[in-house]
């Protein structure tokens, strides 16, 4: 989807910053849109200005190895391309994206928005991994236990 955005695709507005994303460039064939959050928007608009991309151009020269470059951004990055939880992919950063919405509570059916899933399903079933953390949470959220009374028993 990234090789099919222009330049004029990207509205740089606040809160409204999103990308366009347009039917024909789109795995579901539907139009769609990205939200971009304010910083990234900032860092996106001096990105565009500095490399003097303009209105029909391509927002990011890509060509068929995204992988490559994956690699190469997050070894830059200093990101470990091996996990505890598996090998670091393009797709992994999908999953962290909607591990964070349930990570702060966002509503799930914000959530399939956000990521641009037809079926709820979907982005309950394969793309949240929050079990672990829901789970330590939980506990830490466990008020401590009582002090035991003289003999060993619990004082209520």
């Amino acid at each position: 989807e990234l090789r099919c955005v222009k330049v004029a695709d990207v509205v740089l507005q606040g809160k409204q910053s999103h990308i366009k994303l347009w039917a024909t460039g789109t795995k579901s064939k539907r139009d769609d849109m990205v939200a971009v959050p304010p910083a990234l928007a900032k860092e996106l608009h001096r990105w565009i200005v500095d490399t003097g991309r303009i209105g029909g151009a391509q927002l990011f020269t890509m060509n068929t190895g995204g992988v490559r470059v994956f690699d190469k951004d997050i070894e830059a990055a200093g990101i470990a391309k091996d996990t505890e939880h598996g090998i670091a992919c393009i797709h992994s950063l999908r999953h962290s994206f909607c591990t964070r919405f349930a990570e702060y509570d966002v509503h799930p059916s914000i959530a399939q928005r956000g990521m641009r899933h037809a079926h709820i399903e979907t982005t309950m079933a394969y793309y949240t991994h929050r079990d672990d953390i829901a789970v330590y949470n939980a506990v830490a959220s466990l008020p401590p236990l009582p002090k035991a009374a003289k003999g060993g028993k619990s004082a209520r």
